[in-house]
């Protein structure tokens, strides 16, 4: 436990000690996976967002608007785009992040637990889609719409998705077996969003796990850093709010 020499230590002295406690340069680096963490979700929530609004859009269904149509389709792409490479920057940052805490049983649980994702088809089949986006072409989108008349009266309901057009997808020859492998459970067009929140699932599950063992595995480095912070408080006592 370190112990605050109240009498002696300036606060920028105090603030110096505090900063090379362990536990601080661990909140700091979780800290920091946590905001690439935050962007993902957000990419992922905005891209969700986006394909709703405009799957509700009664001028895409009816292509009375054939220049929203393709403004419609470049923000979806455009956002997309976003959500393939904001998830594997936070895959890169996670694998770094524990690399250089140099600990054997952090190292031996994220391992593990990244072996469990390689197994999932979904997994392998967003990476293989982000080096299709980098090495060979956007994915073509295409609309589904069906019409559906309310029992009784003579109204009827219209349904429409977004999707990506499964034969453009299949034309590339970069697909890895298990990347192919959850293609070819699809007979049509795979909607976007589909995929995008089940692999967004499996990938918040391995953080929040890995977040979940870090707190565990550090308990007396962060539990020593708040105590630090706690003493430092009496000893100046922040600003009261007016």
């Amino acid at each position: 436990m370190v112990k605050l020499d109240e009498n002696k230590k300036s606060y920028a002295n105090l603030i110096r000690e505090m900063e090379s406690l362990k536990g601080f340069k661990i909140i700091h680096d979780m800290e920091l996976l946590k905001i690439t963490n935050q962007i993902f979700s957000m990419n992922f929530m905005q891209l969700c967002y986006v394909i709703d609004m405009y799957e509700k859009d009664p001028e895409l269904a009816f292509l009375c608007n054939r220049q929203k149509l393709n403004e419609i389709n470049l923000e979806i792409l455009r956002l997309f785009h976003n959500y393939s490479a904001s998830s594997f920057t936070l895959i890169r940052h996670s694998s770094v992040f524990k690399d250089n805490l140099k600990n054997e049983n952090v190292s031996m649980f994220y391992d593990n637990e990244l072996e469990k994702l390689k197994n999932i088809e979904v997994v392998d089949f967003m990476k293989d889609l982000r080096n299709y986006i980098q090495h060979y072409s956007f994915p073509v989108s295409s609309r589904q719409v069906s019409v559906k008349m309310i029992e009784g009266t003579d109204s009827y309901e219209m349904e429409q998705k977004i999707l990506l057009r499964l034969q453009s997808l299949l034309a590339w020859d970069g697909w890895k077996s298990k990347g192919k492998a959850y293609l070819k459970q699809f007979n049509d067009d795979i909607e976007i969003k589909l995929f995008c929140k089940e692999y967004y699932e499996y990938i918040t599950k391995f953080n929040k796990a890995f977040f979940e063992m870090l707190a565990k595995e550090y308990e007396k480095d962060i539990y020593e850093l708040q105590e630090f912070q706690n003493n430092m408080n009496k000893l100046y006592p922040p600003p009261s709010k007016l």
